[in-house]
């Protein structure tokens, strides 16, 4: 299995994304945690099968998964609220981390509306995202705080990677709490690795990533 430097699986097998396409759908649909039950008359395999392949998702870290097996996240999206929405086609889900929302325009092909608050001072900040670009961000000084801890992102990275309403704001968030992997980066190098990494996922269930 080929990975990203992070730790992702780069590439699906078919059955594997079939079910991650199927999570997708759902999670769109409900903004519930799918079950595999659900899951497997979806994608017409048994329940054993089903689970077996999302166990292979979380591997691969295309999903995550508490204790119980319960579905907690289907990259880019998150089933618990976590500060950042997305909203499209009067849908709105929470995301997993900045860089997640800023790619899901490209996942989708269709443009986005991501609403979040700045780390540091709790400022809202707006940002309309189109599938090839970034249309507009309110205030235009918006960055992201970035962190690059390798393995699986829910875990290790994306309660980390959020946005803040200017650099500023981004070197006082990381003077207080940030660690060695925390870096401040711009929202067009975080839509290009948004869409990297999300721009096929959904249709060809493959992913790339920057320095990958």
């Amino acid at each position: 299995m080929s990975r990203t430097h992070l730790g992702r699986a780069t590439a699906l097998a078919p059955s594997q994304r079939l079910l991650y396409r199927a999570l997708i759908d759902a999670v769109i649909d409900t903004g519930e945690a799918p079950t595999m039950e659900t899951m497997s008359q979806r994608i017409g395999l048994s329940t054993r099968e089903t689970s077996q392949i999302a166990e292979e998702l979380v591997e691969a870290d295309w999903i995550a998964t508490d204790d119980e097996g319960t579905v907690t996240c289907v990259y880019p999206f998150s089933i618990a609220p976590t500060g950042i929405n997305a909203s499209w086609d009067n849908v709105e889900r929470p995301m997993m981390c900045a860089v997640d929302a800023l790619g899901v325009a490209p996942m989708l092909d269709k443009p986005v509306l991501v609403r979040a608050n700045c780390q540091h001072c709790n400022r809202a900040i707006t940002i309309e995202v189109e599938p090839e670009r970034l249309k507009k961000r309110t205030p235009r000084s918006t960055v992201v705080i970035r962190r690059w801890t390798a393995g699986p992102a829910a875990a290790n990275r994306c309660a980390a990677t959020r946005f803040a309403c200017s650099p500023d704001h981004a070197q006082q968030w990381l003077r207080e709490h940030g660690g060695p992997d925390d870096v401040i980066q711009s929202l067009e190098a975080s839509f290009i690795e948004g869409r990297a990494v999300f721009g096929s996922a959904y249709r060809h269930g493959s992913s790339a990533h920057l320095n990958g």
